[in-house]
């Protein structure tokens, strides 16, 4: 296992690396939508410096991969272009797990005219269910062809085999209506031909700029979002977001463990104009009231209990499969904007040198561990050192 987490400001940080240094970059940065008032998240912080300086360290022809949100792709698009890369693709991931943040403008006008009950805005809202993020795909240029470069610097093309699509059940592979077939247009096997047509490649579809978490449809590779148990992987896991209370579930089905309404035991009685009125008293959850009705954050308080309380933790698969795309065998994988380390347990797990550089100190000591816990969780006999 190689890896390094280095605590600081990446334009600064990745100084101490020669030019072409890295094979890869896969990074989940700041999106840019001022999350909770975050200066490391505003609006106008494009991070221009920091890509000027992946540019740097990567290889000609290497590849970057960097997440962002529907509404501010452009902005990293554009800065990753003013840094000096090529854009390549754009990688869209899909879930069906997102939450709706949207304001009810019927309710909000019902809330500030008290005497009128049904409005012509009933049913409005101001933003859509989040279902999809964005990843850029791009190369630093190349100054000779890709198989020159790719024989040169390890780096310049995509590892399509890796990342095919494994076909189960029938498939007839048909193109559609035009009568074209697909196979003939780059899943076949190579120079094979039956003397009716070319033989689909047993190893499955040809990879596309589509990530689905549609469990049964065999077009895109499937992932869905980071379990609770993966998210905390290396701590103990938390209490429930509320206790034992009945009521709403996540997504994964534990992502509020027992939910968030504590009407069926009567601990409490929802007042008006108050969101925080369902958090019983008690001392099971990770919020809860204390004797005086005063909320009480129990999962800073039960430090035994702390896990990762990253905002934006991504599935560990997911970041196998962009490492694995765009990396070579035993390269070395950068990661700008560390985060809570899910890219850097791929990488320890697949076996890649990893360096991943964070603002924040406790993202690294978060990160130190789930990489730690991660790498003996699925290398076992490395990690006990009985084979070095």
């Amino acid at each position: 296992m190689k890896y390094e987490l280095l605590n600081g400001h990446s334009a600064e940080l990745l100084k101490k690396f020669p030019d072409n240094h890295f094979d890869s970059i896969v990074t989940d940065p700041p999106y840019l939508i001022g999350f909770l008032g975050k200066s490391w998240d505003a609006a106008d912080n494009f991070q221009l410096d920091v890509y000027q300086e992946c540019l740097r360290v990567l290889k000609p022809g290497g590849h970057i991969l960097a997440f962002s949100a529907a509404r501010t792709y452009h902005h990293l698009a554009v800065t990753l272009e003013q840094a000096g890369f090529e854009i390549r693709d754009q990688i869209m991931w899909i879930y069906s797990s997102g939450f709706p943040k949207s304001q009810d403008v019927g309710k909000s006008i019902q809330r500030s005219n008290k005497n009128e009950e049904v409005n012509e805005w009933a049913g409005w809202g101001t933003a859509l269910k989040p279902a999809h993020e964005p990843i850029a795909l791009a190369r630093k240029p190349m100054k000779t062809s890709i198989a020159k470069n790719c024989q040169q610097y390890g780096v310049g093309a995509l590892n399509i085999d890796a990342c095919r699509v494994a076909i189960e059940g029938d498939d007839t592979r048909s193109g559609g209506s035009d009568g074209w077939d697909r196979v003939e247009f780059g899943e076949a096997e190579p120079n094979k031909y039956d003397g009716e047509g070319y033989v689909p490649n047993a190893q499955g579809r040809f990879p596309s700029n589509v990530i689905g978490e549609i469990q049964d449809y065999q077009k895109y590779f499937y992932c869905p979002k980071v379990s609770r148990r993966e998210r905390h992987t290396g701590f103990e896991l938390p209490p429930p977001m509320f206790g034992n209370v009945q009521g709403c579930y996540g997504p994964d089905g534990e992502r509020f463990a027992v939910g968030f309404d504590a009407r069926a035991e009567g601990k409490t009685k929802k007042k008006k104009h108050d969101p925080l009125a369902h958090i019983p008293t008690n001392p099971d959850g990770m919020m809860s009231r204390d004797e005086k009705g005063q909320l009480v954050n129990n999962y800073t308080a039960k430090k035994a209990a702390v896990g990762n309380n990253h905002p934006t933790v991504k599935p560990v698969e997911l970041m196998k499969y962009l490492i694995k795309l765009i990396t070579p065998q035993g390269g070395k994988i950068l990661d700008p904007f560390n985060g809570s380390g899910s890219t850097g347990m791929a990488a320890v797990e697949l076996g890649f040198e990893y360096v991943g550089i964070d603002l924040d100190e406790h993202y690294i000591d978060i990160a130190t561990k789930r990489i730690d816990a991660w790498y003996k969780q699925t290398n076992p006999l490395q990690a006990s050192g009985l084979f070095e």
